[in-house]
């Protein structure tokens, strides 16, 4: 091999791979969703996933985002592709439960904040989930619900 060979196959070694492209998308995805530009950062988790379909962060992320600007039932297809990737995953259950909970579908929305707890209860999950049903009333009687509010 002469030293040009060597040279080119240096250079090309140093491009990131497909999958650290990815996670930079997905990273600026993020960001910009932590800003609340959730269309601009749709756009960067869109291009993430083009790349690497198979990552369920960044199908949670783009999920989160999607609630976020009203698209449910978009937001539950990511939860539950991400979920047929890693079942364990928390946040994927958590948030499909978040969109149930926007589409009306009360009883399956319980299930999968329940299927997020059983993976680890002491987790910040458990925590945010908590919050979320102490928000919606979610395991109180109907007459518990209605006299707390009246």
């Amino acid at each position: 091999m002469t030293a040009t060979t060597n040279n080119k196959l240096n250079s090309i070694d140093e491009f990131p791979s497909a999958v650290e492209v990815a996670k930079i998308w997905q990273q600026k995805g993020t960001q910009l969703a932590n800003l609340g530009k959730y269309t601009e950062a749709l756009n960067y988790l869109n291009r993430a996933i083009t790349i690497y379909e198979d990552n369920p962060t960044a199908l949670v992320m783009r999920a989160v985002v999607l609630i976020h600007l009203g698209q449910n039932e978009a937001a539950l297809t990511d939860c539950d592709r991400a979920l047929t990737i890693n079942p364990k995953d928390k946040q994927a259950w958590l948030f499909k439960g978040v969109a149930l909970n926007y589409l009306g579908r009360y009883e399956q929305c319980y299930a999968s904040y329940d299927r997020a707890l059983g993976i680890e209860r002491r987790s910040l999950v458990y925590r945010l989930v908590q919050v979320w049903k102490g928000i919606f009333g979610v395991g109180r009687s109907d007459t518990a619900a209605m006299t707390s509010s009246s």
